[in-house]
């Protein structure tokens, strides 16, 4: 296969100078899309080709544990010790094919070969019944096999059901349309970056219209990827964990007049002296063969939603009323969708009123690199629950920045401006409240306005004869964060008896948070984590994984997995050391920074 996809290639190129004859400007991307294809039907698919030459095994023997439960071909897992185990055949394995009822889950085999006797461990793979190709296992062992011994070792809890399982099977040709999407489109820039260099001489001008559409164009195209990635992952699309449906549950409870879920509370966890005690609660539970809610707050007897409101008034409560329920990811795409626009805006604002002759290209590259990093496409691709208020949030931001610093082009404060910005920012309150943090550059974006201009904070500007400019800036400002923080206040307060407890606390999730308290000891261990930890680099896809702290701490401390800390997966945050050398007295960098600061969190 190889050799037919180079012959194709070296003809494609061969009759290069007839296509750029026939097509003019268009033969490139005649060319590349041709590129494309071929390598993702002979190249990315040649195991397929490869599997029909691979020998037939048709007689084998399936036994497995005691604990496996087997029905006409089908076998049901129920602990991680459970295995089955194929034996009986005399030729070499090249592939075997599983097939799955679960989401997703991982594999695991033991193998004895010509080099190995004794089983070893041979790897693990996960695979999934919502991605067909995960079940085709390319196998590399050492000569004939005699033995394959296969468990599952993250079964938790659940049945699992493995069916179909067959040796040497025909592999068939999986076409993924964003494979060759993706090669089309790196060759068509490296293509543009490189050879078409008289590009880097055109400056962005935002009253280019050329530029606008082409603009508008690349914008779309990423709003059109971005609502096609979650489908790759269907098993988001319409999810069956009870608890990923909290926000559609909290419309209804609205629309009942009331703040609670309505969700009937078992009179074993109203019995239990602390209910937010993990395992304790999980033994209660499987004793009682009761299904236990999870990661819902859990007050006074009721159960509430702690996470922002404010997707519940954009999308969920409008599509109750109209009898449906609303899908996360749906809700997912839309802010991204803000996302990309906030960032377009922001990065040309700050092109135009800080920087000159900026090449077009080059501002077209930092803004898709922005909304394609920052963790925006793990979101995407795992588009659930947890996921909205976060990137709500930061969609949010980045709107707020924009207008903030288009309240800044011009002589005077933009009010109208300057108030849009305001509510953007306010509105992350009500959506992941740590992330209104970022409403502190304000002191650095408007540090003239304030002190040089009384524009802000004060009752006359310096710029104006209009009588209560400044007053009437400063309430435009500030009328936002008043009027969302006491809402916020209000409604806090009806829930959780106080206007600053958010409830997060009271979640039935992995510890007790409402004694976790404050701990000195930890602070060193997170700001390693979240601030300087190098990433873990590893050799096969997706290459980064996730890592889980490793800590001299005797205690409860909460952990996750991270890809790495903040300066060492975002080296743009290293300028922040070098501030003291610019000689530029525009925020321009610090824009830029707390732009890919506002990212962050994402990972």
């Amino acid at each position: 296969m190889p050799v037919i996809a180079m012959v194709i290639l070296g003809a494609s190129l061969f009759f290069a100078n007839s296509l750029m004859k026939r097509f003019g400007n268009k033969a490139p991307a005649i060319l590349f899309l041709i590129v494309s294809l071929v390598c993702e039907i002979f190249c990315f698919n040649f195991e397929s080709f490869r599997s029909f030459t691979y020998p037939e095994i048709e007689n084998y023997t399936i036994e497995y544990s005691s604990g496996v439960t087997e029905d006409n071909g089908s076998y049901e897992f129920r602990s991680s010790s459970d295995y089955i185990s194929i034996t009986g055949f005399d030729k070499e394995v090249e592939n075997i094919y599983i097939k799955t009822n679960t989401t997703q889950h991982t594999v695991r085999f033991f193998v004895s070969d010509e080099a190995n006797v004794n089983r070893y461990h041979a790897g693990d793979r996960i695979i999934s019944r919502y991605s067909k190709q995960t079940s085709y296992i390319k196998t590399n062992f050492t000569g004939k096999a005699s033995e394959i011994k296969i468990y599952i070792p993250d079964i938790s809890n659940r049945i699992v059901t493995l069916s179909d399982i067959s040796l040497n099977c025909q592999r068939p040709i999986f076409f993924s349309l964003f494979r060759p999407l993706g090669c089309f489109a790196i060759l068509m820039f490296v293509y543009y970056i490189i050879a078409k260099k008289h590009l880097w001489q055109k400056s962005y001008d935002p009253n280019d219209k050329e530029q606008s559409n082409f603009t508008m164009f690349i914008a779309c195209a990423l709003a059109l990827i971005f609502l096609a990635i979650p489908y790759l992952n269907p098993g988001f699309i319409n999810p069956s964990w009870a608890h990923h449906n909290q926000y559609n549950e909290l419309a209804q409870a609205f629309l009942n007049g009331q703040l609670h879920l309505d969700k009937e509370v078992p009179d074993i966890l109203l019995e239990m002296e602390n209910p937010y005690d993990r395992y304790e609660r999980q033994r209660v539970f499987r004793e009682a063969k009761i299904a236990e809610p999870w990661d819902t707050a859990f007050y006074n007897g009721k159960f509430y939603v702690y996470f922002g409101v404010l997707p519940v008034f954009l999308f969920y409560l409008p599509a109750q009323l109209l009898g449906i329920n609303f899908p996360n990811f749906l809700a997912i795409v839309i802010f991204s969708w803000v996302l990309i626009a906030g960032v377009f805006l922001l990065y040309g604002k700050i092109i135009k009123m800080y920087m000159k002759d900026i090449p077009y290209l080059l501002y077209l590259v930092l803004s898709t690199a922005t909304v394609l990093t920052g963790g925006v496409l793990y979101i995407i691709k795992r588009p659930d629950f947890y996921s909205i208020p976060i990137i709500g949030a930061l969609a949010f931001t980045i709107m707020g920045f924009y207008f903030w610093i288009s309240a800044l082009d011009g002589k005077q404060l933009s009010r109208q401006r300057l108030f849009i910005g305001s509510v953007f920012m306010a509105c992350v309150l009500a959506l992941r409240p740590n992330l209104v943090f970022f409403s502190c550059t304000a002191f650095m974006l408007f540090w003239g306005s304030v002190f040089r201009d009384r524009e802000l904070l004060s009752i006359n500007s310096r710029l104006s004869d209009e009588k209560y400019r400044g007053l009437k800036n400063t309430l435009a400002f500030c009328m936002p964060y008043i009027v969302i923080g006491v809402l916020i206040m209000v409604y806090n307060a009806a829930r959780f008896s106080s206007p600053f407890d958010f409830g997060a606390s009271y979640n039935l999730t992995t510890s007790d948070m409402t004694k976790r308290g404050f701990a000195l000891d930890r602070w060193g261990l997170g700001v390693f984590e979240y601030l300087f930890r190098p990433p873990t680099v590893s050799a096969s896809f997706p290459f980064l994984t996730s890592s889980y702290p490793s800590t001299s701490y005797i205690g409860f401390t909460s952990r996750e997995g991270m890809f790495g800390g903040i300066f060492a997966t975002y080296p743009i945050l290293w300028s922040l050391f070098a501030m003291h050398k610019t000689r530029d007295k525009s925020p321009l960098s610090l824009h830029l920074c707390f732009l890919q600061q506002a990212l962050s969190p994402v990972l």
